[in-house]
């Protein structure tokens, strides 16, 4: 019986599974008239030359998802000059027949992820693939499409299995890490800047709470490089409560009133912290897009945490110490102990300058030997 189903089957005809199964919706209940998930079974006819595929994934340019004139999930893909060019050959004699229009399928590893019906000749080489889709369907599709670019296959370099207690451990003793770092670094500011320290502390903790929202509402997950970047972003946020705090603290050595030294410190410090801030974010802008992996979690924490930060530091410290001397608060930036401290300091770090240089070119050379070694 299987000889004479072969015979009856066109050798150009095979037989693939659908990558998902079909979803359990109204639809395909009452089209099969009960629950049972089921998947799809396609016969593919190899219509290229050597009886391979019409169009392979080298011609696709780029693929993204996208959405529809009426808001539903849909995949954009472009093609190079030579795949629209055969494109459009191929999608004018499937949709030839008004009545029979012929779909394609998009194949991957004997998969098929998707077979939508072609509905005209596409020109240009830019088409749009819709169907019932969800937005992860999309981003699914689209990373098909583009692996389908790739020339060849992938090399496994390293493979390292973690059991999840050791992933957990990892975790906790990261967030136990930032709890202390925080809990030191606040500890140190109410110590060192007196009242105005608490002022501090209270930014960032308005800081920590903007930040995990805004991590929350983008649905990304706690992992060990967003710990260091949220890490880092606190003390980035400190740092500008200090150049803010020791500007008040020169303004006050001149004599001038709390409210005129609060104004004139947010002032003068501005130039400082936005230059710093925004080395940084260009940086973390660059991890960001030529990243990949742990590096992309890092720069998405760091680069949130950026903004949040100064938008505390600058916005919420400043209405704080506004409430504070509306009040008629008693505002302290120092006790007498930390008053002159650092204040006469003197490093001759230009003088010393080629001493510095060799020693950061000696590390430079150890952290390159130890790349390529």
């Amino acid at each position: 019986a299987s000889a004479d189903v072969k015979a009856v089957i066109p050798q150009n005809v095979r037989f693939l599974w659908g990558e998902k199964a079909m979803p359990l919706n109204e639809n395909n209940n009452q089209r099969f008239g009960d629950k049972v998930q089921r998947v799809e079974l396609y016969a593919i006819k190899l219509s290229g030359a050597e009886g391979g595929p019409v169009l392979a994934g080298d011609v696709i340019a780029d693929a993204r998802n996208d959405y529809d004139q009426k808001g539903s999930p849909e995949v954009q893909m472009t093609m190079n000059t030579d795949g629209a060019a055969k494109w459009r050959a191929v999608t004018a004699a499937a949709s030839a027949d008004v009545n029979n229009k012929k779909a394609i399928a998009i194949v991957l590893d004997d998969n098929v992820y998707s077979a939508p019906t072609v509905q005209n000749e596409i020109s240009g080489g830019v088409s749009s693939i819709s169907g019932s889709f969800t937005v992860d369907d999309t981003k699914d599709l689209a990373n098909v499409l583009k692996a389908g670019r790739l020339p060849a296959p992938a090399r496994i370099v390293e493979e390292a299995i973690v059991g999840p207690s050791l992933g957990q451990e990892a975790i906790n003793a990261g967030l136990i890490s930032c709890v202390v770092g925080l809990l030191v670094v606040l500890v140190f500011m109410v110590v060192y800047y007196n009242r105005a320290g608490t002022v501090a502390v209270v930014a960032v903790f308005i800081n920590v709470f903007f930040l995990f929202g805004v991590l929350a509402s983008l649905g990304a997950v706690l992992t060990l490089p967003g710990i260091a970047g949220i890490v880092l972003t606190l003390g980035v946020a400190v740092d500008a409560n200090v150049l803010i705090y020791e500007r008040v603290r020169e303004e006050l050595a001149l004599g001038k009133s709390v409210r005129i030294a609060v104004a004139d410190g947010f002032k003068h410090a501005m130039p400082s912290i936005l230059d710093s801030n925004i080395t940084t974010f260009l940086t973390g802008i660059i991890l960001y897009v030529f990243g990949s992996g742990p590096i992309l979690g890092f720069a998405t924490t760091l680069l949130i945490g950026i903004i949040t930060s100064l938008f505390c530091s600058l916005l919420i410290s400043r209405l704080i110490f506004e409430w504070m001397l509306e009040k008629g608060w008693d505002i302290k930036f120092s006790y007498p102990w930390s008053s002159h401290t650092f204040k006469n300091a003197h490093y001759a770090f230009v003088k010393n300058r080629f001493k510095f240089y060799i020693f950061s070119c000696l590390f430079i050379l150890a952290g390159l030997i130890s790349i390529f070694t």
